[in-house]
């Protein structure tokens, strides 16, 4: 984040405790930490808040921040993209062997997009 020291109480007051788009227990929330014998108040942010919040400001790191997470989502659009393809072409599998295509608990998937929520781990598929 690149602030100097001593800085990050006027931070977190602005982007966090005062950002009218972000909500307490929703988006954030804070946490007592000991720092070196002193309570202190550290914020605990959601991914999609922590997202928005590394793209809004003005730096170099902002802006590495911005690239990765149109990176993440191209790469996420083409596995969605490879998997419905994969899909089109076992379609008629599928309907001449309904069993090869159950989930644990004999749940089918009704989408391709259920199917990579259930099949897709993130941190394996980004590279």
């Amino acid at each position: 984040m690149e602030l100097a020291k001593g800085q990050f109480s006027r931070w977190a007051k602005t982007n966090i405790l005062e950002n009218p788009f972000a909500e307490e227990n929703v988006d954030y929330e804070g946490v007592d930490i000991d720092v070196e014998g002193n309570k202190t108040v550290d914020y605990r942010l959601t991914a999609n808040f922590a997202k928005k919040l590394s793209m809004q400001g003005k730096t170099e790191r902002a802006e590495q921040a911005g690239e990765y997470f149109i990176k993440v989502e191209d790469k996420l659009k083409e596995v969605v993209v490879n998997k419905d393809s994969v899909n089109d072409s076992t379609l008629k599998n599928k309907k001449q062997h309904p069993e090869q295509f159950q989930t644990n608990k004999g749940k089918h998937y009704t989408s391709s997009t259920q199917r990579l929520i259930v099949d897709c781990n993130i941190s394996q598929t980004i590279k």
